[in-house]
């Protein structure tokens, strides 16, 4: 999603728009009435110079509220995962139905059932009146490392496929880079058996689409990408786990493993793709690319969320505001 852009001083163009979670703004922005003008206490005898004015002042407000986007956030505030309650639950059919073909900008709890009501306000009652405090496991860490380990990375494979960006056009040489790259990824987790069971001559099959490259067997790659999908999880022991954490860990199991599995659908590929012709390369690099930027698109992470290029040190960004506008103007 990219940002909207404001110079400072300035406030949005848009009016009766308010960040998510706040009730709508008033006609003229925030604080204002139809009419009216936001008061401005007067100087202190003997003040020199101009006063900051009401744009100036409600941009601040969005700069300070900006400073706590991205980990660790706030400081002061600790989230007790092991009692998170959350309505991005599976067993929420009703949500889950309503979300579907919604982007997650788009999701809301219009369509939620009295069944899943009762779910969650059964479950916020327990977890209120539960004595314990949970495992022990620093989830905000585990869902940190997930994040630092793999983000960076594959925002970096993704730039390597797209060659207008890294502007590298020879098709073999992307390949390769690209190989290199998720090589990088799976090693600490490819045994030295990792390999195809036969050479790739009887083992590729030539019938699939844009010639890409599948081995027929393709368990030799499973046992690496079944130890890559659990390195975060696969110590953390279910008995001492609340409901809330045990939906954590599946929920960090699930993307890590769905990161893994795509690094390994394109290893399968990728190694023999510098073997291969170039017809049959530039279909692979379209087709990995196509894959990691479907793959970055679901995990939707802040990380990627910024202006490119960057903003000028006098512009501020906000992301919730365009939504906000498109809303208005889309009606």
């Amino acid at each position: 999603m990219p940002a909207a852009n404001f110079p400072l001083g300035q406030p949005p163009p848009v009016e009766g728009c308010s960040p998510p979670g706040h009730p709508p703004f008033p006609p003229g922005g925030p604080g204002k009435r139809p009419g009216d003008d936001p008061t401005i206490p007067s100087a202190p005898p003997g003040w020199v110079g101009s006063q900051r004015t009401f744009p100036s002042i409600s941009f601040e407000a969005l700069q300070a509220g900006a400073w706590h986007d991205h980990s660790p956030g706030l400081g002061g505030v600790r989230i007790h995962y092991w009692g998170l309650v959350t309505f991005f639950d599976p067993r929420l059919s009703s949500l889950v139905e309503s979300r579907k073909n919604q982007t997650r900008g788009q999701f809301r709890l219009e369509g939620i059932n009295e069944e899943d009501v009762a779910l969650v306000q059964a479950e916020l009652r327990e977890v209120l009146e539960r004595q314990d405090a949970g495992s022990g496991v620093e989830w905000g860490f585990v869902l940190r490392n997930v994040i630092d380990r793999n983000a960076q990375r594959l925002e970096y494979l993704k730039y390597i496929l797209d060659g207008k960006e890294s502007k590298v056009f020879n098709a073999t040489e992307v390949a390769s880079r690209a190989r290199r790259q998720v090589l990088t990824m799976l090693a600490p987790y490819l045994l030295r058996t990792s390999l195809p069971p036969s050479t790739p001559s009887s083992s590729i099959n030539k019938s699939q689409p844009n010639g890409s490259p599948r081995w027929e067997n393709t368990t030799w790659v499973a046992e690496a990408i079944h130890h890559c999908g659990g390195r975060f999880t696969s110590h953390i022991p279910f008995n001492s786990l609340t409901p809330q954490e045990v939906r954590l860990r599946h929920a960090t199991q699930e993307v890590v493993y769905e990161i893994c599995r795509m690094l390994g659908v394109i290893w399968v590929d990728a190694f023999v793709v510098e073997e291969l012709e170039v017809e049959e390369v530039e279909g692979l690099v379209v087709k990995w690319r196509n894959e990691i930027k479907g793959l970055m698109s679901w995990l939707d992470w802040s990380e990627w969320i910024r202006c490119e290029p960057a903003c000028a040190l006098d512009v501020s960004c906000s992301i919730w505001f365009l939504r906000c506008a498109a809303d208005a103007v889309l009606g």
